[in-house]
């Protein structure tokens, strides 16, 4: 089965700024670098890629990964990447911060304004690179402000992994996602520090303090302790999205991995693929696909919270005649 792929590609070459590569690396609750503006004019097109955008704050690289999309030609899109939040999502970029289950801040923001509708098939995927590292205890989501409901979504993807301690990769999100022309919607991936994982102070950072100098506070109520955050749910992944089979039977199943960072849960499937194929029970998230007739159908694997994800089967028989 032929699928369509998303691309989108550079118009022109972006200008970026950042800051010095002695400033220190941005922790958990503070902004990221000291500042810097990227912007360029794009096209999406009915192509697939990844694509490379100039870096911004401390960051050495900025890859989008693309799902396919639904659109008449190539649409024009004007692009901006930032580490201070664009002003059109100032105050809500403050509830990103207050929103999530532990001090957090962005990475980098991405605003795009199409000039025609556009409908992506999921959420797009991030791969930067930033030469101090990233931090332990940190996990980073991606999150998108609708100009339309005029509020931020967290945790539209994610958590990324991070590669060889420099690299932060993020993957593609499923379902879809409408970008309206005219309006301004922003990416940003932002970051949330794990329960116990707040860094220790250094020796001697904190003074202490003479005897006798603190005086005994009055005994009081006993605090109320705060509830631990309920971690947010992940989308459902499905590697690979797509299975395509030219012959039918068990010698040609193949398989496809499904998963849930951090999961919510046993996770449910169903299909459309009776007479097609089936989908048999998982092993440690492995499912086994084997194709019974010839058509297409889609499996659905639907967690108890968050997003579902799906796998796009095609089965494909031919047969000859001898004359």
């Amino acid at each position: 089965m032929m699928r369509r792929v998303v691309v989108l590609a550079l118009v022109s070459a972006l200008a970026g700024c950042g800051s010095s590569s002695s400033s220190p690396a941005p922790g958990p609750g503070t902004p990221a670098g000291g500042g810097g503006v990227s912007s360029s004019s794009l096209v999406i097109c009915p192509a697939a890629a990844t694509i490379s955008i100039p870096p911004v704050g401390t960051l050495s690289s900025i890859q989008i990964v693309l799902p396919a999309a639904s659109v008449s030609g190539c649409v024009p899109v004007t692009a901006a990447a930032s580490v201070t939040a664009p002003s059109t999502t100032a105050s809500a970029a403050r509830g990103l911060r207050t929103q999530s289950a532990a001090p957090s801040s962005a990475l980098f923001y991405l605003s795009v304004t199409p000039s025609a509708d556009v409908s992506l098939a999921g959420f797009p995927g991030f791969q930067v690179s930033r030469p101090a590292g990233f931090p332990a205890g940190v996990q980073y989501f991606g999150a998108l402000f609708d100009p339309t409901a005029g509020q931020w979504t967290l945790a539209e993807v994610g958590p990324g992994t991070i590669q060889n301690g420099l690299t932060l990769v993020i993957v593609p999100g499923s379902g879809n996602l409408k970008l309206l022309a005219g309006k301004q919607y922003t990416f940003a991936i932002y970051a949330v520090t794990s329960a116990g994982s707040t860094p220790t102070p250094p020796p001697g950072s904190t003074p202490t303090p003479p005897p006798g100098s603190t005086p005994t506070p009055p005994p009081g109520p006993t605090p109320t302790p705060t509830p631990t955050p309920t971690p947010v749910p992940g989308s459902v992944m499905v590697n690979p999205g797509t299975l395509s089979f030219i012959t039918t039977g068990a010698a040609a199943a193949q398989t496809a991995t499904v998963s849930q960072n951090p999961s919510s849960g046993a996770i449910i499937e169903s299909d459309t693929c009776s007479g097609i194929a089936t989908v048999g029970p998982p092993s440690s998230g492995v499912y086994t696909i084997t194709p019974v007739g010839a058509g297409t159908c889609t499996a659905t694997f639907t967690p108890p919270s968050g997003a579902p994800g799906t796998l796009h089967i095609s089965v494909t028989t031919t047969s000859f005649g001898v004359q």
